[in-house]
């Protein structure tokens, strides 16, 4: 029995479990992951009479098992361990196993009646070794006398790996199969028996919503295998394709790691270099590789959608749309339809098919922006989407599949919510595998001056407004910001609009800024000092404003907008 680390800094590293194996941050544990998403005691691997079984130590993150959270289980052979950004397979049986033969295509050039298997390629030895152990159960349990598994490319239905095996009666020949089943099974996603000349049977391997390839046995006797046997074959795909799915998927994440596992590659649009911002950089790029949902918190107006599109951007699902809903600015009666489409006709007003922001999302991200404000009985129906990953359209008859991770973010406190059963403990249990806190501004202060400086460049411009005062800038670092990022934007570019030169000055903040803070007679002083230099400007110009601009050495637009703030 065995512990093998296949995604995370442990990667490719084995670990024997005798009595007991304890996860964690930190040098006291059996197993020590470096990683923030990892708790000082994660989760542990203990025998018992039972067998081996899987414990989260209440850490902070969860511990997944078979992508679904877990508190304590009993494993099985194959299972997949997460914790933090580290998957692990669990291995009950480590028989020393041959070296595991390829599948591919024949070349173009030559007939595609068949698909021929050969041992030309390499394969990822995890892969191999699940694929191994699939065909090991498909002769523990089926009379067949050859098996393969047949997975297909990511984009496309070729077939382009996969393994087989048969047994010593059939030793010797070449290993092929007729191409019409595999690719039908393929395409329709249904198995089939055949019992035209040899016995054969096929089965889909489905992984997260989408088909990944198929299990195929056959033998020589037309009637050895039978609908018993399918059904068999039916079993091991189902488990089989999301071990490989999840394998396959892995890998994919491996090949894209490099670039996602530097901060610096983050793809975002929010500033700031505070140390509370350098956190939550750090834990959104080792979020955005993983597949795991993840829940947002923070006050109004510290970039929860931002991060939330960050998030997106750098995952692996970047190319699939990014889908936000507001679950509070939904007409009440119009929530389920919004959430999940409906058919023509499910209700007056239902004239055509409309798809909902679940469908849109396929392949990519649903953002649930202000989840407390979900009702209670759509809770239900979202509990069942993230659990079943499929759902039905309003009206509808047709089970659709949910291909989506789910990001949320609120600025309520959901505990306090399940503790008043305004809010399902069991949904805040499945959207809150990952925990982002976004911090208030007031929190990060040293990230005013270069927020005010991205502002200016997005409203000054347009404007004539090139920078800020340093007074104006003491006043917005000394002021609490209820309204967080977004009244800041707010207030620079009310300041970028009013303002009568090309820096934004004190006066030019809202009262609230700066009322107690300036005194009321300097206001004046200044107001003065603008009207006497305008007027005198104007006066030199002959009334000509254009001129009277150069004079002051600004354009005709601030001369204009200081004018009319002055009252003249």
């Amino acid at each position: 029995m065995r512990l093998i680390a296949v995604y995370g800094p442990l990667r490719g590293s084995v670990f024997t479990v005798d009595t007991e194996l304890v996860l964690g941050r930190g040098t006291g544990n059996d197993i020590d992951l470096e990683d923030d998403l990892v708790s000082r005691r994660h989760c542990s691997l203990k025998a018992e009479d039972r067998g081996i079984v899987l414990r989260d130590l209440g850490s902070r993150n969860g511990t997944l098992l078979n992508d679904a959270p877990v508190s304590e289980a009993v494993l099985e052979h194959g299972d997949r361990i997460t914790a933090g950004s580290s998957t692990f397979i669990w291995e009950a049986r480590c028989e020393a196993g041959e070296a595991v033969p390829v599948f591919s295509r024949e070349k173009r050039s030559r007939p595609m009646a068949t698909v021929k298997v050969d041992r030309s390629r390499a394969i990822h030895p995890h892969t191999g070794q699940l694929q191994a152990r699939i065909l090991e159960h498909i002769f523990k349990t089926i009379p067949a006398k050859r098996a393969a598994v047949l997975l297909k490319a990511k984009d496309g239905d070729e077939f382009i790996s996969g393994t087989y095996r048969q047994t010593a009666a059939v030793e010797g020949r070449a290993f092929t199969i007729d191409r019409a089943i595999p690719h039908t099974v393929l395409r329709d996603g249904l198995p089939i028996l055949s019992n035209d000349n040899d016995s054969i049977i096929c089965a889909p391997l489905i992984a997260r919503g989408a088909n990944v390839g198929v299990l195929y046995a056959d033998t020589p006797d037309p009637a050895g295998l039978d609908t018993s046997h399918l059904e068999l074959l039916m079993d091991i795909a189902l488990i089989g394709g999301a071990a490989l799915g999840e394998m396959g998927y892995v890998e994919w994440l491996e090949s894209d790691r490099r670039r996602l596992t530097d901060e610096s590659n983050l793809a975002h649009e929010m500033a700031g270099n505070s140390p509370a911002m350098e956190e939550v950089y750090r834990l959104m790029a080792k979020v955005a590789p993983s597949d795991s949902n993840v829940l947002i918190l923070g006050e109004s107006g510290t970039g929860k959608e931002l991060a939330a599109r960050a998030i997106h951007r750098s995952s692996l699902r970047k190319d699939a749309p990014f889908v936000a809903v507001n679950c509070g600015a939904i007409p009440e009666t119009l929530r389920e339809s919004e959430l999940f489409g409906h058919d023509k006709g499910a209700f007056t007003g239902a004239t055509s098919d409309r798809k909902g922001k679940i469908e849109m999302a396929g392949g990519g991200t649903l953002f649930l922006d202000e989840l407390g404000e979900l009702p209670a009985p759509l809770q239900a129906m979202l509990l069942r989407v993230i659990q079943q990953r499929e759902f039905e359209r309003v009206g509808g008859k047709r089970t659709l599949k949910a291909n989506i991770r789910f990001v949320a973010a609120t600025n309520r406190n959901l505990d306090e919510a399940v503790h008043k059963g305004l809010f399902r403990h069991d949904l805040l249990f499945r959207l809150r595998v990952i925990t982002i806190r976004m911090p208030a501004l007031r929190e990060r202060i040293e990230d005013i001056p270069l927020l005010v400086t991205k502002f200016i460049a997005k409203y000054g411009s347009g404007n004539g407004v090139s920078g800020i005062t340093p007074q104006a800038l003491d006043l917005l670092k000394s002021y609490d910001w209820p309204g967080n990022v977004r009244e800041l934007e707010n207030v620079i570019e009310r300041g970028a609009v009013i303002a009568s030169s090309d820096l934004i000055q004190a006066e030019d903040l809202p009262q609230e800024l700066t009322e107690g803070k300036l005194p009321g007679r300097m206001f004046d002083q200044v107001n003065n000092t603008k009207r006497l230099a305008a007027q005198r400007a104007l006066h030199e110009a002959g009334g000509n404003k254009s001129e009277a601009a150069r004079l002051l050495g600004i354009s005709l637009r601030h001369l204009q907008r200081l004018l009319k703030n002055l009252g003249e």
